[in-house]
């Protein structure tokens, strides 16, 4: 593959071509590579016109460059791959296009991103054993479980290596960028993402969640040390009373800040009580779980209590 890399650097073919690059278009004993060039790929009136043909040394084309653009070449695991189908995904609809293994479209349009509306248009236009390619992005994890789980060939794609290519497009919309996956899904010119599990990225928005919890306590107690300071009333440090009430004894005779501090301080309270339950949540296994207070009363770390876990 680096060999062939060299070549199509030293060619100094377009991007373009170089997805439209077959192994039917390498001759290894000439020492050429046929591109076809974006001229007449826009003139021909059918799929027949010529091509550009560059030489290349024979040492330097050889038949690891024609395994690498083979369909059934070693980087695509064995096995003669017929379709490719490239998906762009957004929240509402996704661009679906497929191509076969010479590279040419073979259906393009949308559908709604729902898996089982997906996985119709893809066994319909490129059958059972379609080799789909999608970026990686917000709604991808569920997307290629819901579409490994009927038994479709998923691969992610890095969107930061696919942009690579696909910015060279000449008109970039949904559709163009689905193709554009398409073709480098046929050529092989990637590299696979591993797709986390559903209870990683379940455990990972648990760990997220608590952390908001903790910056939103630490927000709001200290805008009320601020609001507080600003009429001459000072809380005090972290020790002693519990913040709580030290606040609310500053506001007995200041009826005219209750009204400002005290939702804040309501809030305050109860994330304590929501941080002790993702706590529980992120450690259901164990019998005694160090709970830190987070609500702005100036205890610190407290002693490990028993939860009970049932």
């Amino acid at each position: 593959m680096r060999a062939f890399c060299h070549t199509l650097g030293w060619s100094g073919c377009r991007i373009s071509e170089a997805l439209a690059l077959s192994g039917e278009r390498i001759d290894v004993a000439a020492g050429t590579v046929t591109f076809e060039t974006l001229e007449e790929a826009r003139a021909r009136p059918c799929c027949m016109c010529g091509h550009r043909v560059i030489a290349a040394g024979a040492q330097v084309i050889h038949d690891a460059a024609i395994r690498a653009l083979s369909p059934g070449g070693s980087h695509m695991g064995g096995g003669l791959m017929a379709w490719f189908v490239g998906l762009d995904v957004s929240q509402k609809l996704t661009a679906i296009c497929v191509v076969d293994e010479t590279g040419r479209r073979h259906w393009r349009g949308q559908c709604a991103t729902v898996p089982e509306q997906i996985e119709r248009v893809v066994r319909g236009h490129a059958g059972e054993d379609a080799r789909i390619g999608v970026e990686t992005g917000p709604m991808t994890p569920w997307l290629v479980y819901e579409l490994r789980g009927r038994g479709l060939d998923v691969v992610c794609l890095d969107a930061r290596h696919a942009s690579a290519a696909l910015k060279m497009l000449m008109n970039k919309t949904d559709q163009n960028d689905a193709e554009g996956l398409a073709q480098i899904m046929r050529t092989g010119w990637y590299r696979p993402v591993h797709v986390k599990s559903l209870d990683a990225h379940r455990a990972r928005a648990l760990l997220g969640a608590r952390a908001q919890l903790v910056g939103m306590t630490t927000r709001l107690s200290n805008h009320i040390r601020g609001v507080l300071k600003t009429f001459g009333l000072l809380p005090g440090g972290m020790r002693g009373l519990p913040f709580d009430r030290r606040v609310e004894a500053l506001l007995a005779d200041r009826d005219d800040l209750a009204p400002v501090i005290r939702p804040m301080l309501v809030a305050c309270r109860h994330h304590p009580a929501q941080r002790r339950q993702a706590d529980i949540s992120a450690h259901p296994d164990t019998r005694a779980v160090r709970q830190r207070d987070l609500d702005p009363l100036g205890t610190g770390w407290r002693s490990c209590s028993q939860i009970s876990t049932g």
